[in-house]
């Protein structure tokens, strides 16, 4: 077997023999491209691993559900867009314009709508968002300040659909509601976990917000109580334009 062996090298160098040492180099750089290509996607799925962790990452962060918005930012948001806005109930419209904002509590009668700001003194009226109590759905029986003063300066969320309303963007269907607390809305204040003693401050600032409504209507001359003369002598006819406004 030794001397076949030799005696095979020992032949002469042909055509055959080239073609046989040429397979044999072709053979070996395919293997060698193979295992680059093995390496290439190795790489390739470690990049893509990293790209889903970065997913998940971003999946994590975002919001679920309607966005939440400040009275200030539903003012600015767009027509059509389904929210909810939290905001301190710092009064109503009494009227037909936002202009009309009375900050304070209504003496003859249920309001019509109330006005959400950002904060619980804030008496600026470009800065309130106006949210419609339909009377058929039962809302204005449920949160009119006529009848439950203690919700004046009191923390809420209302859901529903931003829409024009007294010519700003406004709420004029809710969907729902929640009271909060003032640690909710930003504030620490510890005292108020529980919603009877919310509602007993809401008391305390409501019997404050009358005193300074009745000082508002003495500087800022008479649309305040000129207002509470219009309801004493039929203002129905006012809300009345709210409500077919609406």
């Amino acid at each position: 077997m030794k001397n076949e062996f030799f005696r095979i090298f020992a032949m002469p160098f042909s055509l055959k023999h080239l073609a046989l040492l040429l397979a044999l180099l072709m053979l070996g750089a395919c293997s060698k491209i193979s295992l680059d290509d093995e390496d290439e996607d190795d790489s390739t799925e470690q990049t893509d691993t990293g790209g889903s962790s970065s997913d998940t990452g971003g999946s994590s962060s975002s919001d679920d559900g309607e966005a939440i918005f400040t009275p200030t930012e539903a003012l600015q948001a767009a027509e059509g867009t389904e929210a909810e806005v939290r905001g301190y109930i710092v009064g109503y419209v009494n009227g037909t314009a936002i202009s009309r904002a009375v900050f304070g509590v209504p003496k003859a009668e249920a309001n019509t709508n109330m006005l959400l700001a950002d904060s619980p003194t804030e008496t600026d009226y470009k800065k309130v968002f106006p949210v419609a109590l339909s009377k058929s759905d039962g809302w204005r029986e449920e949160l009119n300040l006529y009848d439950f003063p203690e919700y004046y300066l009191r923390p809420i969320q209302v859901s529903g659909l931003l829409e024009p309303y007294f010519k700003v963007m406004g709420i004029r269907e809710i969907y729902d509601y929640k009271w909060l607390s003032d640690e909710d809305m930003g504030s620490g204040d510890d005292d108020d976990d529980e919603k009877g003693s919310s509602g007993g401050t809401g008391d305390d600032k409501g019997g404050s917000s009358g005193d300074s409504g009745g000082t508002g209507s003495d500087s800022g001359g008479t649309q305040t109580g000129g207002d509470t003369d219009n309801q004493s002598l039929g203002l129905s006819n006012d809300e009345k334009t709210v409500d077919e406004g609406r």
